[in-house]
């Protein structure tokens, strides 16, 4: 009997973990900090190096629970006099490259905004600070507002606002999605959720960054432009993933290694599994 349930659940293991996953992880940061860096959950090594803009001081890392209870640290970008303590990169130098023009990815956080002071960048694709002539791509909330905006530069041909979003002292969950045409065109469609719901997409634009990521601020080393506030749960992916899955991440009932296992562990239990059917079978 116990042969008959396990055998077609090991060929189901087996069989996924040798697919294709719809999306994998690229980076996921838990809070998880050695010294001035956030180290990567992923798996892949890319640890988020920290960049202490003008005066900035060091960061610190929080350990009371946030809103998603299966975390328990996040990362504290504080207010410096008018400027905040820094941004987080994930760099080519360490050993990250990937395509946001022309392959799909999803990018999704926690955030606590603590200050409407300047203007509060979540993530950045680019090499500007969001206001110049470079390809950029963007969420943010401009100083005394407290909506979420979702922006491309330096054409305004993506414009997604979730109103309310970026009030302070409260937890939200931002996600973002691109699938991309398949084209090499930089084209597609953006969808921006906030808190797992669907704010709105766009396909209207065209994108031509040079791929640099960041987590709390932008490109540039305008200081007063980056985040003031708590971040956690921060990851990157790639391919586009779905509502249900973004619903999943914002309500905290999955993580992002939950999310998208690496195919090697869902091949390790279905061997784990395999073991255990022939070891009652020897009995």
């Amino acid at each position: 009997m116990l042969g008959k349930i396990l055998f077609p659940l090991i060929a189901a293991l087996l069989f996924g973990a040798l697919q294709a996953p719809a999306a994998s992880l690229l980076v996921y940061y838990d809070g998880t900090a050695s010294g001035n860096d956030l180290l990567d959950q992923s798996g892949n090594g890319r640890n988020a190096i920290y960049d202490a803009n003008g005066s900035a001081t060091t960061p610190v890392i929080l350990t009371t629970t946030p809103a998603n209870g299966n975390s328990g640290a996040y990362a504290s970008l504080t207010a410096n006099g008018s400027n905040q303590s820094g941004r987080y990169s994930v760099t080519p130098a360490n050993g990250f490259s990937y395509n946001f023009n022309n392959e799909s990815w999803s990018a999704s956080m926690f955030y606590n905004r603590q200050s409407v002071a300047t203007n509060d960048t979540l993530f950045h694709i680019g090499a500007g600070d969001g206001f110049g002539g470079e390809n950029e791509l963007y969420a943010w909330a401009t100083a005394n507002s407290t909506n979420l905006s979702f922006q491309h530069y330096p054409e305004v041909d993506v414009n997604l606002t979730a109103t309310g979003k970026m009030n302070l002292n409260a937890w939200h969950h931002l996600a973002v999605t691109f699938s991309a045409s398949g084209l090499n065109d930089g084209m597609g469609t953006l969808s921006l959720y906030a808190d797992g719901v669907l704010v709105g997409t766009d396909n209207s634009f065209l994108l031509g960054t040079n791929n640099t990521f960041f987590f709390g601020g932008q490109g540039s080393g305008t200081s007063d432009r980056n985040f003031i506030g708590f971040l956690d749960e921060m990851a990157l992916f790639s391919g586009a993933l779905s509502a249900g899955e973004v619903a999943s991440l914002a309500n905290g009932s999955q993580t992002p290694i939950s999310l998208v296992p690496e195919p090697s562990r869902v091949l390790l239990l279905g061997l784990g599994l395999f073991g255990l059917l022939m070891r009652r079978r020897r009995k």
